[in-house]
């Protein structure tokens, strides 16, 4: 059996930023055939739409910085995060925890991702460099 985690906004989407994500689905690959098991809140938090973890208790001037154990507690046990968008740092933190960051190019639903991701087929972006991008004016 193999876990995948999709970093996804409060409605559904594939998070495009890997930070500000509100909850993942973890998808189960089990004789070939794909099934959400779980929706993980980040970090035990129920947020609302629009409100990322950047905004909501991470810390750091401007709401940011780059402690991400809220975000790896919800994926424990997954082989790869599939995401939008994500930086080096936590592209590394996943790494070191056994699990392959993926950033997702192009117009995927979750599970459409996690079947290209298995089939070798998924259109993959760059991991971005840390931290090309400000939050303290509403930026993302």
């Amino acid at each position: 059996m193999r876990n995948i985690a999709v970093a996804c906004t409060a409605d559904g989407r594939i998070s495009d930023h890997f930070g500000r994500t509100t909850h993942f689905q973890v998808f189960t690959l089990e004789n070939d055939e794909v099934h959400v098991i779980t929706t993980q809140n980040v970090g035990g938090v129920t947020l609302q739409p629009g409100q990322g973890r950047h905004g909501v208790g991470h810390g750091g001037e401007n709401g940011h910085h780059h402690g991400h154990d809220g975000i790896l507690g919800a994926i424990t046990g997954c082989e790869a995060a599939l995401c939008g968008g994500m930086g080096q740092g936590i592209a590394a933190t996943l790494t070191r925890n056994g699990i392959t960051p993926v950033v997702v190019a192009g117009a995927y639903t979750p599970e459409e991702a996690v079947l290209a991701y298995v089939s070798g087929s998924l259109t993959t972006g760059a991991i971005h460099a840390c931290c090309g991008h400000h939050h303290g004016s509403g930026e993302a």
